[in-house]
């Protein structure tokens, strides 16, 4: 910007945001955008996450996924290398999951278009820095040696001595807190003080983001059609980049339903086959339904399909079901109910009919049929089969005490089929609350130093004896997903860069003004219980699912709360966040006011994901690249030069200048400076641009910084 104060005052810009170019070796090189587009719709098209799920060998169906997956923090998939784009090429297209170069992913275009439009020139007055936004901020440096070249192209913006204007967006803003850290350590404060001249936060998420958890835990549905909710959340686990955002320990997050589990595997099945599946052609499944006692709910799932295999003289019909596709996982009470009961329906799937030809008839079974699978959907057992048989209920409780257990704990069941002598066998083992926790998280108890011990905000919205404990994220990722603790722990809390507990963290800059969007709909807590559910070879399974039987214990202005999500929102005390970003993370800046000059500005119902795209956001970065007329620290008030007649340009030829400076950091009013120093810093200015001048003053002596345009007295 050009503004019309008379010290020609001129900030440069330099933008820190996401942007990867594709260079995928089993296309020919460098992707192009129809290459991108086709692979990403694999994912749209057929069931499973993988094709070969063996570890050594896997490899997935969506080939665009697999070149974008890391395969361990430091590591991508062999044969592919993907590296983000220098300067600003990158920091005008942003392709942070899709890989679309669509008009509206142009991030920072609306920023560069505002700076176009003010006499920045490209390259020169401002500068992008993207990042490759899957790797943790010490794997940047060693494998890209990034922040070496973003201190380079600060150093080049700054020609000048104005100090640079670092502006981030959402993760660029902890980009450019490591950075700064990195700064200080490798080249020191002063090196600091004089190329950098503030930091323009927008959306800052300084304390994280809940979403970011939510992702990597469980997957986000906001990514469909695209992604699946499989690859959505291995997406997310395998990039070392996602704890970045991951809010710090001490924040209460996470409400867990005390529950137990039970586990039915090995499933088989022999009886007469004209009782359950007389079609030869058609196949068998289970549907295994646990009623929680009286007081409790009932969960049903169901077995994938196995053909009836043929015993001696045809006249039995025996079917296994393959233990790895068809391990069921019931999310329980925290206690063995003493009336839980199971039984089994036994259904055929499929159309043929070998014993009646007539298509009248056959039109007849097959609405009987589709009523009784409607019957089924009612009762809470949705799907394609038909029930044939059913076994009485037995108490889950009495078979589990008195059957013969293996090593692992799991004892066999036996139910009669209707009135046959047919039979369905399974194994079932059962842990309760104290059990789960022992086995996950080898204590029975979540407790621990960094708990919350205020009240549970949250209970179940029909039982409300039920029980919500605090969980914290470490405790969450060690059951759910521990190679992603691990990253936690190596890659964050280690890195004495980081700051990831956002204790102590004040950025080593003068100056920061902080831009958000507010009154926007914000999740910032979730309840989650034991999922229940039938794991699958080829899918992604996770032991918890948000608890949709949630509510608030008490209803609250600025407080909502549905599908198992807390929100907040309009309405409240205080403002909620931008719609990603909760407030108190983006204003957790408001902690460091007395070690640096802040400025916070709220844009009302400006959305996170779009807020660069905001002409209030435009009108602040005008704001934001003037020096401000007043320093925090004291002692230390703004410089300006009265000048008489001519160019305000510094760099011209000597000219006669009164030059005042503040009496105070309101700059309310100045005093002059005297001839003699007027006339020194007249002829500094002149010589170059920046510098540093002593001068005295009525016997005091002051330093004057004329690329700041500053005076500190030194007395």
């Amino acid at each position: 910007l050009h503004p019309a104060d008379p010290a020609g005052a001129r900030l440069h810009l330099l933008a820190a945001g996401r942007g990867v170019e594709h260079h995928l070796p089993a296309l020919g090189g460098q992707a192009h955008l129809d290459q991108l587009v086709q692979l990403g719709f694999q994912s749209m098209h057929g069931k499973g996450l993988w094709e070969n799920p063996d570890p050594e060998h896997q490899t997935l169906k969506n080939k665009w996924l697999q070149h974008l997956c890391l395969r361990g923090p430091e590591e991508e998939t062999p044969g592919v290398h993907l590296q983000a784009p220098d300067g600003l090429d990158g920091g005008n297209v942003w392709t942070p999951l899709f890989g679309m170069t669509a008009e509206g992913s142009k991030l920072f275009g609306p920023i560069m278009k505002v700076l176009e439009e003010c006499g920045y020139e490209a390259g020169k007055d401002f500068d992008a820095a993207p990042y490759d936004w899957r790797f943790a901020p010490s794997i940047l440096q060693r494998r890209d040696g990034f922040y070496d070249r973003m201190a380079t192209k600060v150093e080049a913006l700054n020609s000048r001595g104005t100090g640079v204007v670092l502006l981030g967006h959402s993760m660029g803003n902890k980009t450019i807190s490591y950075f700064l850290e990195y700064a200080k350590r490798s080249k020191g404060q002063q090196w600091l003080d004089k190329n950098v001249y503030s930091w323009l936060a927008a959306g800052a998420p300084l304390l994280g983001a809940p979403q970011a958890l939510r992702s990597t835990v469980q997957g986000m549905a906001e990514v469909r059609p695209l992604f699946s909710l499989d690859e959505a959340t291995l997406f997310a686990r395998s990039v070392s980049a996602s704890p970045w955002l991951f809010q710090p320990r001490r924040q209460p997050l996470l409400l867990l339903e005390a529950a137990g589990r039970a586990a039915d595997p090995k499933l088989a099945m022999r009886a007469s086959r004209r009782d359950v599946c007389p079609q030869t052609r058609n196949s068998v499944m289970l549907t295994v339904e646990v009623c929680w006692g009286s007081n409790g709910e009932t969960d049903a799932l169901t077995t994938n399909t196995s053909m009836v295999q043929e015993g001696a003289g045809g006249a039995d019909g025996k079917v296994t079901f393959n233990e790895e596709c068809n391990v069921m996982v019931f999310g329980g009470p925290p206690e063995m109910p003493t009336d839980a009961t199971v039984r089994v329906i036994v259904k055929e799937k499929g159309i043929h009919d070998d014993e009646d030809t007539n298509p009248l008839r056959r039109l007849g079974k097959g609405l009987v049929a589709g009523a009784k699978c409607l019957g089924e959907a009612m009762h809470g057992r949705a799907g394609w089969g038909v029930p044939k048989a059913y076994t009485q209920p037995m108490s889950l409780a009495e078979s589990l005490a008195t059957g013969r257990r293996d090593g692992d704990g799991f004892c066999e069941i036996c139910l009669q089929v209707g009135s046959s002598q047919g039979s369905v066998t399974f194994q079932a083992r059962w842990l309760d609350f104290r059990g789960l926790r022992a086995e996950w998280l080898g204590s029975g108890t979540l407790s621990d130093a960094h708990r919350h011990n205020g009240e549970v905000p949250v209970r179940h919205s029909s039982r409300k004896h039920e029980i919500y404990e605090h969980l914290d994220m470490p405790q969450l990722l060690r059951m759910e997903c521990p190679e992603v603790l691990d990253v936690v722990n190596k890659y964050y809390r280690q890195d004495e860069l980081c700051r990831h507990d956002g204790m102590r963290d004040c950025p080593p800059i003068r100056r920061i003004v902080a831009v958000h969007g507010v009154n926007v709909k914000t999740e910032i807590m979730y309840a989650l219980r034991v999922n229940t559910v039938r794991t699958k070879p080829k899918t992604l399974t996770t032991r918890f699912v948000l608890d949709h039987d949630t509510q608030l214990v008490h209803e609250m202005p600025g407080r909502s709360m549905s599908g198992g999500m807390v929100y907040e929102q309009e309405g409240g005390s205080e403002p909620s966040g931008d719609g990603t970003v909760p407030l108190a993370s983006m204003e957790h800046c408001r902690s460091w006011s007395k070690q640096l000059d802040l400025r916070v500005e709220h844009l009302e119902g400006a959305v996170h994901s779009t807020m660069l795209f905001d002409e209030r956001f435009h009108d602040i970065i005008k704001s934001a690249l003037v020096p401000a007329p007043s320093d925090a620290d004291s002692g230390r008030h703004l410089l300006q030069a009265a000048i008489s007649g001519g160019s305000g340009d510094l760099g011209a030829a000597p000219r006669k200048h009164i030059w005042q400076a503040a009496k105070d950091e309101t700059c309310s009013s100045w005093w002059d400076c005297p001839a003699d120093v007027s006339e020194q810093l007249t002829a500094a200015a002149a010589s170059g641009p920046g510098g540093v001048l002593r001068v005295q003053i009525r016997g005091h002596d002051y330093e004057v910084d004329l690329g700041r345009m500053v005076q500190t007295n030194l007395r």
